[in-house]
């Protein structure tokens, strides 16, 4: 497995076959079926400290002055309608509503200091866990 991210990717085909595949970017894939050439469904990005798929928020040592972080390497992104990159902070079904920040500040991600923005389900144009499809 080469350094830097790692992905799962999920595949369907037209043909009905689905499979999914590790690979070092969200790339297409040739159906194991047919061999027709299939765009990921879904991805799935990896975290870097416990290398599992599906993290839930690992403890990162920062350094010996900061303590802990969380884990943010598999936040959900999402592109607002008005252009703008974000990453969402959470999720509020009831009100339907998003609390988002801008992806510039993922990597110092702080959630005591950030600034989120309250946007409505309305201003959103899509959201995923896959960077890159997000901000198509």
């Amino acid at each position: 497995m080469s350094e830097g991210p790692w992905f799962l990717n999920h595949y369907v085909c037209v043909c009905g076959c689905t499979w999914d595949d590790e690979h070092d970017c969200t790339c297409n894939d040739h159906c194991p079926v047919c061999n027709k050439e299939i765009v990921p469904e879904s991805s799935d990005e990896q975290c870097p400290v416990c290398k599992k798929f599906t993290c839930d928020g690992c403890e990162i040592p920062v350094d010996a002055n900061n303590g802990k972080e969380a884990c943010m390497f598999n936040p959900t992104y999402c592109k607002l309608k008005d252009g703008r990159e974000m990453v969402v902070f959470s999720d509020n079904t009831d009100e339907e509503t998003m609390h988002v920040f801008p992806v510039r500040e993922l990597e110092g991600f702080d959630a005591e200091s950030i600034c989120c923005v309250e946007v409505p389900y309305s201003a959103i144009a899509r959201t995923d866990r896959n960077r890159v499809a997000a901000y198509l």
